[in-house]
Formats: structure tokens, sequence, C-alpha cells
């Protein structure tokens, strides 16, 4: 009888081992699968937060960068200063020194926006049109577009620099030359940028007869007929970064050549980026290089110093005295390279302009000497770019540079005689924008999440599981007890 009643707690006793069992093995088996997950989450964070990035910043229809390279979203603006010449009648042919006094700035606000997008999926490219855009602002601006001012008459010297190889036609072109040009113009400042002015030399048909590659525009302005032009900058074809994230934005044709034509070898290659999409691990390069398609090339900025703008860490790059050094020698289209701190340009624009940094900052003292006027300055002249951590996303934009106009005698042609060969400024722009405190708040989550992420994760993921297999320990344990405490009693 003793033992027929002993029997039901045994049969209990297994009924409940079996649940303890189950609960043991689902809170193990649960605090593994948190655990373990978190561990390897952690251990590879930066190639997963790597990949997230990647998604976002590559160029889609659905990523979150497109809307934005596609409108610029910063507030950008354009200053032109021009160069004012005070006594050109006793240096234009000497014995002084041209005297320079600077004008403006003429500020513009300044739009970029994408025409023309064709995606290349077969390649992960994208090919379109830049669209620029200006509006005058005169309430930022130092003086107005009806100012007058008196330079070199760009014209006259650059068809003249067509006249070299004339041969016969010399005498007969000097003729067209001492009749309807000049040396020296004064005009308005808006004529000088955008509006253009009109030229006896550009509407004369004997001279378009007579010189090669005679200039297919009616009017010359620095800036004119690019003012809402999607066409000016040309076809670009660019990696979206879908591929691979690092070659986003590098350029692999630019008016579908792979070469611009304008200087041999590597200095003709069209290649790096136009800066406003950059592969994301640019700001930890020592320098990196941008293609400008107004030269017809690249230039090289360096790493200088590490800054903060809006809580937001970068480093930023500088153009220093090698940026137009003229080491490259293929930048020197006639083979005899100019003193450093210019570069020849003339193949590019089809006339003999040379740019550098404003008042020739870090340029040879000779170009700085043939001119009274200049005063170079780091702080207002220099040509730098800040990129972000993380992104290489652009927090400060400061593009200065200087057009100079080369000035020399043309040989057999009085006209051009008796000129003093000198590099004049023409005018430099200081081209500006900064990533805006609304813009940096979209970026300020990025930087805690790529530096704690993990250990979230870690902490999240890792203590969950660790709590339930704690868990199950502690049933094993009273289990165990239990087991040992029905076991004596039943003995």
């Amino acid at each position: 009888m003793a033992s027929e009643e002993n029997h039901p707690p045994v049969m209990d006793f297994c009924g409940h081992k079996q649940t303890l069992n189950k609960q043991k093995l689902c809170l193990c088996g649960c605090g593994c699968c948190c655990l373990l997950p978190a561990v390897v989450v952690a251990a590879l964070w930066s190639s997963i937060f790597l990949f997230f990035l990647s998604w976002q910043f590559a160029l889609s229809q659905r990523s979150i960068t497109f809307n934005m390279w596609k409108e610029t979203p910063l507030p950008m603006y354009m200053n032109v200063v021009l160069f004012n010449w005070t006594n050109p009648e006793q240096s234009l042919r000497g014995p002084e020194k041209p005297i320079l006094t600077e004008m403006g700035p003429y500020v513009f606000s300044e739009h970029h926006s994408k025409q023309n997008i064709v995606w290349n999926d077969d390649n992960s490219t994208i090919t379109f049109q830049n669209r620029n855009e200006w509006h005058f602002m005169e309430n930022m601006s130092s003086g107005s577009l009806s100012d007058i001012v008196t330079n070199l008459n760009t014209v006259a010297l650059t068809l003249g620099s067509r006249c070299q190889h004339l041969g016969n036609l010399t005498g007969i072109v000097n003729e067209i030359f001492e009749r309807n040009g000049s040396l020296v113009v004064s005009k308005s400042v808006g004529d000088l940028i955008f509006d253009g002015y009109k030229d006896a030399l550009l509407q004369n048909t004997d001279l378009r007869r007579y010189l090669p590659d005679f200039p297919g525009y009616d009017r010359f302005g620095w800036y004119y007929q690019r003012n809402m032009s999607a066409t000016f900058d040309g076809e670009i074809t660019m990696h979206t970064g879908q591929k691979d994230i690092e070659r986003l934005g590098l350029l692999t044709s630019w008016n579908y050549r792979t070469s611009t034509g304008c200087y041999p070898g590597e200095c003709g290659q069209v290649k790096s980026t136009i800066g406003n999409v950059l592969p994301l691990s640019t700001f930890k390069q020592l320098q990196f290089t941008l293609f400008n398609t107004d030269i017809c090339g690249v230039y090289t900025l360096e790493s200088e110093k590490l800054v903060e703008l809006n809580n937001i860490p970068g480093v930023q790059y500088q153009a220093t005295q090698s940026m137009f050094s003229n080491k490259e020698t293929c930048y020197c289209p006639n083979k005899t390279c100019p003193a450093s701190g210019v570069r020849d340009i003339s193949a590019c624009k089809h006339a003999p302009l040379f740019i550098s940094l404003p008042h020739f900052l870090h340029a040879d003292p000779s170009y700085m000497e043939a001119v009274r006027g200049l005063q170079p300055n780091a702080s207002k002249h220099s040509f730098f770019m800040s990129l972000a951590n993380l992104t290489s996303v652009p927090l400060v934009v400061q593009v200065r540079l200087q057009t100079n106009l080369l000035v020399e005698p043309i040989p057999n042609m009085t006209f051009f005689s008796n000129l003093s060969r000198l590099y004049m400024p023409m005018y430099w722009v200081d081209q500006y924008a900064i990533l805006t405190p609304d813009l940096a708040a979209l970026m300020h989550p990025l930087y805690p999440f790529s530096e704690w992420g993990g250990w979230g994760i870690l902490l999240f993921g890792g203590g969950l599981g660790a709590i339930l297999i704690l868990l199950g320990f502690i049933l094993r344990c009273q289990d165990t007890s239990e087991t040992t405490s029905l076991l004596s009693r039943g003995m």
C-alpha cells in the first residue's frame, strides 16, 4: 500500500522536471541567440557602419544624398573683385609699372543644379550637365554693376596671340588691329562679368577670315553666356559609388572623353572629382585633387589642420606653394614653364590666360614686383576646403582664384610693339559655401552612432543574453535542489 500511495508524486516530479528542462533550454537558447550576435556585431561594427554609410551616400534615386547632389542645398556665393588700372598711359609701354586698385567685391548668389541626368547602370556611373545660376546681391556688394573698370582689352590680346605665324598676312592683320583695336578698355562691371561687351575686332569679317580658330562669340565677358546655361560646363560622367563607395564622385569622362585634349600625358587626364561628392575616406588622406572644368585640369589641396563646424569634426585642406609650382611640366604647353605660382590655361581657354591664387599668393616674387598695388594675405587670399570626418561631406568651401592675362610684344606687329612682358591681374573670385546648422543637425547622430553603436548593441544584446543564460543556470540549480529533496523524501 505504501508504494502505491507514493506513485502520483513520482509522476508529478517527472512532469515538473520536463517542464523545467524546457524552460532551461529555452532561456539558455534565447540567451545565446542574443549574446552571440551581439558579440559578432560589436566586433564587426566598423564594417557594418561603413555598409550603412555606403547604402545612404552612394548615389541612387532612393538615397538621401541624391536630392542634395541634384540641387545644391547650401547657400553659395561668388565674390568678384576686378582690378582697375589707374595709369595705363604711363605704363602700357613704360616707363612706369601698372598701378592696380581693387574694385568690389561684387557679390552674386550661386546655385548649382544637375540637368539631363542619365543613369548608366551597366558600369554604375551617372552622366549629367551642371547648370549654374547667379543673381547679383547689391546689398552685399561694395559697388554696383554700373561701376566703370579700366584694364587690358582681353579681346585684342586674345586675337593677337593667334597672329604669331601669319606670314605675309601679318601686315594686313596689323592694319586691321591699328584701325579697329584698342589695348586698353574701360567697361562697366556688368559688361565685364556677365553681359559682355561688343568689340570692333570681333565684328571684323576680314579678321575672321584671316585668323585661325576665330572665336565664335559676338561679345566678351568673363562669364558671358554662362548664367543659367546647362551646356557650358559640358557633359560630366562620374561613378555613383553603388559598386564601390570609394569611387563615389570620381570622374570617368568629360564630354565623353577621358582626356581634355589640352595637355599631354597625365596632366590631360580627366580624373579625380569635381568636389560636390567625394569618396568617404577622402578626409583620411594627406592630400586630394579636384578637377575643374574652367581650367581643364586638377589642382591639389593638402591637409593642414583639424577643424570643427556646428559640432561636426573635420579636416581642412589648403592650397600651398606646390599647387601651381609647375613641377609637372606637362602643364606647360610651350615646353617653357613660367615661374612658380601660375598655371598656363591658354590651351583650355584659347586665350593667353594664366591662373594663380589672388594677389599672387605663394607665387614667385617676380609676378608681384611687375605691378603695383598687390598685397598677398593668406587670411584673405588662401584657397581651402574642409571635409567632415566619416563622410567627407564639405563643411566649408572657399575657392579663391585669380585670372591673369599675359602681355607681350608680337613680332612684326606695331600694334603690339614695345609692350613689357608681364602677367596682368584681371580679376579674382571667391566662391564660398558653408554647411548650415540644419544640415549639420542631420549629420550629428552619425558620430556617436559610429563610435558607440557597437558597444550599445553589445551591452544591450549581450546583457540580455547573459541575463537569460543566468536565469537558466538558476533554474538548473533550483531543479537540482528540488530533485535532491524529492528523492530524499521518496527514500
